[in-house]
């Protein structure tokens, strides 16, 4: 799974210092928006705020560009800028479109920490950063303020460094190595029998569990025929429809499986709309859901369906929350009789269409 990381936050909050830093130490290539800016200011030119601003939006734009060409070819990239929350609502969509996992630093110090490194540092600034001329302290603190309240509440995580030192740059780095380390070998394929082994497993950790999706049992029956069979509507059971099914392992390990309806009836309209999908009872909890969820989205907009209906238990917080990370949005709430207990269902819809979300080939071993 590709993986983005995003340095972000506070003027003078040692972003770039930190990126290129961790670029070079994990090999991950990074993109700076100032040093973007810079060649673009040189080659370009500006003669007034307004052409900077539109330099600037070339620059993010450029940026962005550069990242999703080199995820093309590469595992990781990092991005570095100030990022400004509607940049990051840009660079969010562009990830959620692609598939991409992203993490988003926020990097901050105390104000008069910020401001003195802000002094210091602006007399030798390229001319593209000065067209604000030097920032009085008043309003270096609202812009400080407007990044807590706007953009820090949208970040994984924040790294204070007032009082920055290898100790703290070595914890960033591990933190960010591990996070890279836990998405890279994760991929969604079309079941394989290479994985049979571990998906008995994950049947048998089910036993004494409370099951909340059904896997098919491959001691009764051959599973990957069914998964065919289902792919092109062959001898499906009344009611059913043709289902497209999909494995998410890490490395060796399957971890959970989802089917992708191509078309809904007035039943599954009701209860169990176009995805249904089963997390291993070890690997629940994790973030796994949201991960398979997101991956599987690529593939529905493959099949052409341009919205997706996606139905679970009120009672389900950790499935709702999975289904509106990914851009569910609340259709409404319905009593339902299902197996003899009444449950209040929720059903969400996700626009994929609008969201414009790409189409790609699945991976496969």
């Amino acid at each position: 799974m590709k993986t983005l990381i995003l340095f972000g936050g506070q003027l003078a909050a040692l972003k770039t210092t930190v990126s290129k830093r961790i670029s070079a130490d994990l090999g991950v290539p990074v993109f700076n928006k100032d040093d973007i800016k810079e060649v673009l200011g040189d080659h370009i030119g500006f003669s007034n705020r307004e052409e900077n601003l539109k330099l600037s939006d070339a620059t993010f734009s450029l940026m962005l560009y550069m990242a999703k060409s080199t995820l093309n070819t590469q595992p990781s990239v990092m991005l570095e800028s100030n990022f400004k929350k509607h940049e990051f609502q840009q660079v969010e969509t562009l990830s959620k479109k692609n598939g991409w996992q992203m993490l988003f630093i926020f990097m901050t110090a105390d104000l008069k920490t910020l401001y003195q490194r802000y002094k210091d540092r602006n007399p030798n600034r390229h001319n593209v950063h000065k067209s604000t001329g030097d920032i009085p302290e008043d309003v270096f603190g609202r812009v400080v303020e407007n990044y807590n309240h706007e953009v820090k509440p949208l970040s994984d995580f924040v790294f204070d460094t007032t009082t920055f030192n290898d100790e703290l740059y070595h914890g960033l780095k591990d933190k960010i190595s591990l996070w890279i380390k836990k998405y890279e070998s994760l991929k969604l394929i079309k079941p394989d029998p290479f994985y049979l082994d571990s998906y008995k497993e994950a049947i048998h950790e089910y036993q004494d569990e409370v099951l909340t999706y059904q896997f098919s049992n491959p001691d009764q029956m051959d599973i990957f025929k069914k998964f065919e069979n289902f792919r092109l509507g062959i001898d499906l059971p009344p009611l059913y429809v043709k289902q497209s099914y999909f494995w998410l392992v890490d490395g060796k390990d399957f971890i959970g499986e989802i089917g992708i309806r191509h078309s809904l009836t007035e039943s599954l309209t009701t209860f169990g709309g176009h995805i249904g999908y089963g997390i291993r009872y070890s690997k629940r909890n994790q973030g796994y859901g949201s991960i398979m969820l997101k991956l599987a989205l690529l593939e529905a907009k493959n099949l052409g369906i341009d919205q997706a209906l996606i139905t679970c238990n009120d009672s389900n917080i950790g499935s709702y929350r999975v289904i509106e990370k990914n851009g569910g949005i609340l259709w409404d709430k319905i009593l339902l009789s299902i197996d003899g207990h009444t449950r209040l269902t929720r059903r969400y819809w996700i626009n994929l269409k609008e969201d414009g979300y790409e189409s790609h080939q699945t991976s496969s071993t």
